[in-house]
């Protein structure tokens, strides 16, 4: 595993770039395997390299308002023929999703003397991954799509006391985390639906 990257801050640390490149030459690479059946099982499926890049981003707009984005590049292939699990030279590992990115955005004012406050938004996006090889005697490979997830939460602090109100998955979307083949097709497992609630914790 080879990386070479760069970690900056500018404008009196306000702002902060830190990015990556990366290069991986990856052997006997476990990866989940089924039979129609629906047995499954994970096993070694042969050489594969992945490359790609990073990039965090950190910067204060102005004295309450914060911005973090992020992102990652990621082109990961089998370097020769895997017959056993159906897999050709060239494929995208099945699970790796070629892109992802990030973003938040952070408030904080006062609402009160001595209560600490603010309010975070923020917004996650998965790129498309495959879920097996090119080649399948018995079905097509399925594909896991693209997702997108907001969050939202308001946090309250006084003293020891901590409070949040926090939204999940605030668009409510069906965002399909893991997905598999079976006998009876294909098996999904989704990010939890649009959840509301609250906490509080005591600090030490």
């Amino acid at each position: 595993s080879y990386e070479l990257g760069v970690k900056s801050a500018w404008a009196s640390r306000q702002t902060h770039l830190n990015a990556a490149v990366f290069y991986i030459d990856w052997s006997d690479m476990q990866t989940p395997a089924g039979l129609p059946c629906g047995a499954s099982w994970v096993q070694n499926s042969g050489q594969a390299t992945s490359q790609g890049a990073e990039i965090e981003f950190f910067t204060n707009l102005c004295r309450n308002l914060e911005l973090t984005l992020n992102g990652t590049w990621t082109d990961a292939r089998l370097d020769e023929d895997v017959p056993l699990m159906n897999g050709r030279k060239g494929d995208r590992v099945p699970g790796v999703p070629e892109y992802a990115y990030a973003g938040s955005l952070s408030c904080f004012f006062d609402v009160a003397v001595d209560l600490e406050s603010s309010v975070r938004v923020d917004y996650h996006y998965v790129g498309s991954s495959q879920v097996g090889y090119s080649y399948c005697p018995w079905c097509q490979p399925g594909k896991i799509p693209s997702y997108s997830l907001v969050n939202l939460r308001l946090n309250l602090g006084k003293g020891r006391w901590r409070v949040a109100l926090y939204a999940h998955n605030l668009l409510d979307e069906r965002a399909i985390i893991t997905m598999h083949d079976g006998a009876a097709g294909q098996y999904v497992t989704t990010a939890r639906p649009f959840t509301a609630g609250i906490s509080a914790s005591l600090v030490y």
